[in-house]
């Protein structure tokens, strides 16, 4: 039987996503390949300074190009806007996990000053409004080893997806933040599986899709799209593909934009991606 050659980052969190992606592939044949990028080894920059976190998906899809892989698995909100002509997205599913979340050294009163770790200008930019006598500093490792600084004192608090602590570590406590205060990274807690648009193994990966996934996936990244959002800035989307209700924080320059409306179809969605654009233009 041919074997399924299935990629990812060699992180904690990367390997398990690639386990469940397995799992759901049911009883075929297939080989996790752990690969290593320019992100992982890069720990003591800012995502910012070494290229953004397309970084931890481009050698993974290049691999998936030269035939060295089947497919990658990926975390969705890491992937750029642009993909290969040769590659699709074959594959989404998990959703609901979509939070930010806080997790802090002690149960002390939240309203002082803290020192609080995040790579994420968004996940500050939001914060800082709510808590502007917090300190916000850079943090970088995987999420097991940003805990690891929490706990040894280096930071009081610090902030991560929601799905990475609920699917390393199910039983952490932690205080999720709401999404109309926060609101996420475009994609975040959804998993992608890249694959080439004619391999032979595609019908297999497509069975993994969960539609509910695919729909928030395709409203978020087509916003993402006519907006034109760069990792380095603060700035989320999130649509609830249940409630129907497309959330937009963004900050340009001197310009703060925050939506909140109920949209019908992708159509709505691109309407008021492009108002945004012209509000921030």
């Amino acid at each position: 039987m041919i074997l399924m050659l299935v990629g990812t980052r060699s992180s904690k969190l990367a390997v398990l996503q690639a386990e469940m992606f397995v799992e759901r592939l049911g009883k075929r044949d297939s080989k996790i390949e752990r690969v290593t990028s320019h992100g992982d080894e890069t720990q003591e920059k800012s995502l910012k300074e070494i290229g953004g976190t397309g970084l931890f998906v481009r050698r993974l899809n290049e691999m998936v190009l030269e035939g060295r892989l089947d497919c990658a698995v990926h975390s969705a909100k890491d992937m750029p806007g642009d993909l290969d002509d040769d590659l699709q997205v074959t594959a989404v599913f998990e959703w609901e996990s979509y939070h930010d979340a806080l997790l802090l050294r002690d149960d002390e009163n939240i309203n002082r000053k803290m020192r609080i770790g995040t790579s994420s200008p968004r996940r500050e930019k939001q914060l800082s409004r709510i808590h502007p006598e917090w300190e916000f500093h850079n943090i970088r490792g995987n999420i097991d080893t940003r805990i690891g600084k929490l706990e040894n004192g280096e930071y009081d608090g610090i902030v991560l997806s929601e799905a990475g602590i609920r699917r390393l570590f199910p039983g952490r406590r932690f205080t999720v933040l709401d999404e109309a205060m926060n609101v996420p990274a475009a994609n975040q807690g959804i998993i992608a599986v890249v694959s080439r648009g004619t391999a032979a193994d595609n019908e297999g990966i497509k069975s993994c899709e969960d539609p509910v996934a695919r729909r928030r996936f395709d409203f978020e990244r087509e916003v993402s799209s006519i907006l034109d959002f760069g990792c380095s800035t603060p700035n989320g989307i999130f649509y609830h593909p249940i409630e129907k209700i497309l959330y937009i924080d963004i900050t340009s320059g001197e310009t703060e934009v925050k939506i909140i409306r109920k949209i019908l179809d992708l159509a709505d969605a691109r309407a008021i991606a492009h108002r945004v654009r012209e509000m921030i233009a």
